[in-house]
């Protein structure tokens, strides 16, 4: 009788954390990751880029969703990246390297669907860092206006589900960062 109790106590429990979980909240984190892509004519000490490699960056995301009905949904995101590993070029025969911090909120839409297009608009922080011989020849923050667009699969069956996203995101003229998210 007391096994009977005891799993009938434990399927009970069980079945409301399943509920608790079902209630998904607004709020989602993620994780981020990707190559930061520079413009070959990039302007830098006397010289432009040659041959620049990509910049690996990875970072952190969240936001808040508005589930939008039939239509899709509405997010405020945030997201910070920095350089896990340093892009390399030259600049008249002289090597250095090239790294980006990024720090940026965004309005976001995502369409309806498991699979689903995602675009985004806000502001975003850019910390470029470049060094050449090991001096640093440019070391900028900017303030600016980016885009992205890209799309998602979601693993879920709401809106809050988890996800998988890519993107491509202009943060400026000579930067941009193609991705690959997770949210939770």
């Amino acid at each position: 009788m007391k096994i009977r109790q005891g799993l009938t106590a434990l399927v009970l429990g069980a079945g409301m954390v399943v509920s608790a979980y079902a209630e998904e909240s607004p709020w989602y984190i993620g994780i981020t990751g990707g190559a930061m892509l520079f413009k070959a004519n990039m302007g830098v000490g006397g010289g432009a880029l040659a041959s620049p490699e990509i910049a690996t960056n990875i970072g952190v995301m969240g936001g808040y969703l508005w589930n939008v009905a039939r239509m899709g949904s509405l997010a405020v995101e945030g997201a910070f990246t920095d350089t896990a590993s340093r892009g390399n070029y030259s600049v008249q025969d002289i090597g250095g390297t090239a790294a980006v911090q990024t720090l940026a909120l965004y309005g976001v839409y995502r369409s309806p669907g498991t699979f689903y297009i995602k675009a985004k608009a806000g502001a975003l922080n850019e910390k470029l860092s470049i060094a050449r011989a090991h001096v640093s020849v440019v070391n900028s923050s900017d303030l600016r206006a980016a885009v992205g667009l890209g799309g998602g699969f979601n693993f879920g069956v709401s809106p809050g589900g988890s996800r998988v996203e890519i993107e491509y995101t202009l943060i400026e003229e000579d930067v941009n960062f193609v991705s690959v998210s997770y949210r939770f």
